[in-house]
Parts: structure tokens; sequence; C-alpha cells
């Protein structure tokens, strides 16, 4: 990928300040791990929005920070790209989102690392979808976990459609009551109010949970140029 071509990160944005927060982190690594410019957009409640991160770069390639690739990708992401050709030069080439595949399950594997439980016996990862019960983020999600599945070391991985209510975890406080080493991880891109759910369900149910959110890993940060580069390549 061009040293030259920015890259803008495009977010869905939230009243959470958390959620700003989590995305610059993501930003800063995207940066390190690119060697380029990176700008940052909203698609709502609050900006840079698509113009004005326009106008900033002049011209890139946009990724969109979205796990699930539902309406937010099919339509929103659409209307902010034309929403940049009309703000600025250009061009500006759309990228893929970056989805629930493999990268997600190495960027978990860094969060258990820091929390010092990734090389615990027999441990049990609880997946559990913060913010989307989408049929196409469950099964890209399920794809990936039945290849890592297969490996001969690593976790067992366990997987949730979405976790709002305590019930949906009840499944795994029993066996993790017997002895059984699980530790429940949000997947969710940054910290926010439905993270706060599963952790809160999860803390209630006596079963353990692990610091940190996929923005601030290397493994999203390094899909992000992987995007980036596809799309530039003409491969997205």
């Amino acid at each position: 990928m061009s040293e030259r071509e920015p890259i803008i990160l495009l977010a869905h944005g939230s009243p959470d300040p958390r959620h700003a927060t989590g995305i610059a982190a993501l930003a800063t690594r995207v940066a390190a791990a690119g060697e380029a410019a990176v700008h940052v957009a909203y698609l709502d409640h609050h900006g840079p929005t698509p113009a004005d991160a326009a106008r900033a770069a002049g011209r890139g390639v946009v990724v969109p920070a979205l796990l699930s690739l539902g309406y937010h990708a099919r339509v929103d992401v659409p209307a902010a790209i034309e929403a940049m050709q009309a703000a600025a030069p250009g061009p500006f080439r759309a990228a893929s989102g970056l989805g629930l595949g493999r990268a997600v399950l190495d960027g978990v594997g860094e969060l258990l690392v820091r929390a010092e439980v990734a090389d615990v016996r027999d441990l049990h990862v609880v997946l559990a979808l913060a913010g989307t019960s989408a049929p196409e983020a469950i099964e890209e999600l399920s794809a990936a976990l039945t290849v890592a599945r297969a490996a001969v070391d690593g976790p067992t991985w366990a997987a949730l459609a979405s976790v709002t209510e305590p019930t949906h975890l009840v499944g795994y406080a029993g066996p993790a009551a017997d002895g059984v080493p699980t530790v429940v991880v949000p997947v969710a891109l940054c910290e926010g109010v439905l993270r706060d759910r599963v952790i809160t369900a999860a803390l209630g149910l006596g079963l353990d949970t692990v610091a940190g959110v996929l923005a601030e890993t290397d493994s999203l940060a390094r899909l992000v140029v992987a995007r980036a580069t596809q799309a530039l390549l003409g491969t997205s």
C-alpha cells in the first residue's frame, strides 16, 4: 500500500464517549501498522463527519470500522462515501468492513494473553456478540470458529449469538462453578453499553471476563491495513 494514500476509518459513532476513545486507539495502531495517515469519520451522533474527514484527507481508502456487515455497510457506508466524493477531490475507494472472521479471534487471543489466561489448560472461551444478532455476522463468526476449533492446541471456543440478558449465559455458569476454567469475552470493537451488559451478566453468574476491547489490539489494526490494501489493489 502506498505510504501516501490516507486511510479513513469510518465508524458508527455513539453518544457514549468511550466509543470515540476506542476508535482513536485503533486509528493510532493503524497508522503505525500501515505507515499511512489515518483520519476518522463517524456515521452518526458526532463528528468528524465523512465530509469533514474527506476535506482533511483530500483522498483515500475508506475502511468501515464495523464488525457486523449488515444495514450500515449496505446503506450508510455508500452514502458516506458519496458525501466524501462531494466534499473533496478524491478519489475515495471503498474497502470491505472488518467483519467477524479470523482476525477477531486473533484479537480475542491478544486480550487473553494480556489477562494472563491464554495458557490456562482446557480454557473455555465464551464469545458473546455484544452488538448484533445479524445472521450474516453469526455465520461469519461460526466459520472462523470452525477453523479455530480444528487447531491442535489453543482454547476451547464457544459462541453466543447475542447476550443482553443474564439467562443467555446460565448454561456456562454450572460447569465453571464445577471447575471448568471459563472466561467470557464480549466481541465488541469499543467499550459501550452493550459490552457493559455482557460483563454485568457474566459477573452476576460468577463467570470470569477479560478487560479490553478489539480496537485496542494489533490484530484489528492489521486487518484495517489489509482491507485498505485489498481495496487499492482491487481485490476487496
